[in-house]
């Protein structure tokens, strides 16, 4: 491929459609940009990877390939991008992608998807320092990933995107430390002032993502939950909220938005977002104009906020003007502390001392809540109250 400056090559493996060993061997003097894709996630570039031979090479993007032998080949790329399920024994030589990084002193994108280096062999201690990354995309075990970012110094303005896997079938999930979720957190309220952090972390049906857009000084504008599980067992991803929780820096949250969303009947004590972290969050709130809470976190923030105001009234989100709740029961229930809870009676004390306080809201968002109480609306005429057109969930008015 002497005169080939732009190459993409899509192959379908299943068919027996194969890209030729001797075009991915052939020399490239010319070649700026090339893609390689393929169905099947499982093979091995040749060693002999374009003849040793492409001094211009920019961008590589390679889906169902994965490097045998880091050439270089590899050293000038701008842009490198791998999506693939490699052998194991391949993974399991940490250093050997870490040596080549290296060598990509202009790396600006960078993306492994179910690539990263396995925890199989040590790590060295040297960091590898990628000054010019301007994005950088990890999809694949957590702590695969937490030791991975370890071995990185990133640039403040680079934007990180994070989809990790827990698997509780090897024990991984339990084997989670304080010093992992440190490392991890760091990324979120660390010294380095990141602009744009987006995490998804996946245990069987499990998802706990969080979004948070940065502003200056390590603050965040904008902060975002989302939260989804499946089994009536308490998931390890309750450890990374609680201390995200903790560590992340409210002070000036503007918008708070915090969605659960349970698939199954559970207990009631299994609260992913209970009513002591809304607390800590609260009370770090005194920017927050707008909470949005969906599920049993509804419920949870409803009784932080009384319980906020009627023990240090007046200090605590003082700015809040605006509260949306969505497909949240109104309905009382039992605790896992055998305390009985009236959400709407809560919500309604609560309602009138913000209004003896000077403090009022501009409005309460009711979306699809079942139970709501007529009574709502006299302490709060800006109520908004939205029907769905399946009655399942209407509001009671």
């Amino acid at each position: 491929m002497p005169q080939v400056h732009t190459l993409n090559l899509t192959s379908d493996f299943i068919n027996g459609d194969v890209i030729p060993e001797e075009l991915l061997t052939s020399p490239a003097p010319r070649m700026h940009a090339l893609t390689l894709r393929q169905d099947y996630r499982g093979a091995l570039l040749p060693s002999a990877f374009l003849g040793n031979e492409a001094p211009l090479l920019r961008h590589l993007s390679l889906t169902g390939f994965y490097p045998i032998c880091w050439t270089s080949v590899f050293d000038n790329l701008l842009s490198l991008e791998i999506i693939t399920d490699p052998p194991v024994f391949v993974l399991s030589n940490f250093n050997a992608m870490f040596d080549a990084i290296s060598r990509m002193p202009a790396l600006q994108d960078l993306t492994l998807s179910h690539c990263l280096p396995t925890l199989a062999a040590s790590p060295a201690q040297h960091s590898v320092p990628l000054v010019h990354l301007k994005s950088c995309t990890l999809d694949g075990p957590f702590l695969d990933a937490v030791h991975f970012l370890a071995r990185l110094q990133l640039p403040s303005e680079v934007m990180l995107r994070l989809q990790l896997i827990m698997d509780d079938s090897d024990g991984l999930a339990q084997d989670i430390h304080q010093s992992d979720l440190s490392t991890l957190l760091l990324y979120f309220n660390g010294p380095v002032d990141f602009p744009l952090c987006k995490l998804s972390i996946t245990n069987g049906n499990t998802v706990l993502k969080i979004n948070g857009e940065r502003i200056g000084g390590g603050l965040y504008a904008e902060f975002a939950v989302a939260f989804l599980w499946t089994t009536p067992e308490e998931p390890p991803q309750l450890a990374v909220l609680n201390a995200l929780a903790k560590s992340i820096a409210f002070e000036s949250v503007e918008s708070l938005s915090v969605d659960v969303v349970s698939h199954i009947f559970h207990s009631n004590d299994i609260t992913p977002v209970d009513t002591d972290m809304w607390c800590t969050i609260l009370r770090r709130g005194a920017d927050m104009t707008d909470i949005h809470a969906s599920g049993e976190a509804g419920g949870t923030l409803i009784r932080a906020l009384s319980s906020l105001d009627n023990t240090e009234p007046g200090q605590w989100v003082p700015l809040l003007e605006n509260l949306e709740f969505h497909c949240m029961p109104f309905y009382s229930f039992r605790s896992g502390d055998d305390i009985e809870y009236d959400t709407a009676a809560i919500l309604r004390t609560w309602l009138g001392l913000r209004c003896n306080t000077g403090r009022p809201l501009a409005s309460i968002t009711l979306l699809y809540c079942e139970g709501v109480p007529s009574g709502l609306l006299e302490l709060s005429p800006s109520t908004k109250m939205y029907q769905r057109e399946i009655d399942f969930y209407a509001p009671n008015l």
